[in-house]
């Protein structure tokens, strides 16, 4: 994803838009299992002011993300905004990106916006069940019979509270 500026490099001020469907290979499993779908689309637009390029834009990929409790691929659809701030003076603040040559590359910018308009937590469904914590069935499908219960040995002389038939 590379936008070509050599056209404005010499102006004081400019704008042009821009427009890309394009599939990020390198990045093809971006986290956690997560796996693109589609390309990934984006259109926006660049505004030269001086030595800063702004970077503002709209775009949206659809994923295969396993489910947080039981594991299986949910497709979900992310769309994301990009605004950014590109120089090619390495002097600015630590807010702007830098770039050499006549082209900016998004490609990590677009990876790093996805991430952050990803879901926290991804579930197939409201109900599902999970997997068991003891021998990894999947719940939704059949149940397993594993004893669940799960006792915290610190909290063990406590127990004896709620058994009446035992003398404390």
């Amino acid at each position: 994803m590379n936008i070509n500026i050599s056209a404005v490099s010499g102006r004081r001020e400019a704008n042009f838009p821009f427009s890309f469907n394009e599939e990020l290979k390198d990045q093809a499993n971006c986290t956690d299992g997560a796996v693109f779908t589609t390309p990934v689309s984006l259109e926006g637009e660049v505004v030269k002011d001086g030595d800063i390029y702004y970077i503002t834009g709209e775009g949206s990929v659809s994923m295969s993300v396993p489910c947080d409790r039981c594991l299986k691929p949910v497709d979900i659809s992310v769309g994301f905004k990009l605004n950014e701030k590109f120089s090619s003076n390495a002097s600015y603040d630590e807010e702007i990106e830098t770039f050499s040559g006549d082209s900016i590359d998004l490609t990590s910018t677009v990876m790093k916006n996805i991430l952050a308009a990803m879901p926290m937590k991804v579930v197939c469904s409201d109900d599902c069940k999970g997997l068991c914590p003891v021998c990894g069935q999947n719940l939704n499908e059949k149940d397993c019979g594993c004893d669940t219960t799960y006792i915290d040995p610190r909290l063990e002389s406590l127990r004896s509270l709620l058994n009446f038939d035992e003398e404390v």
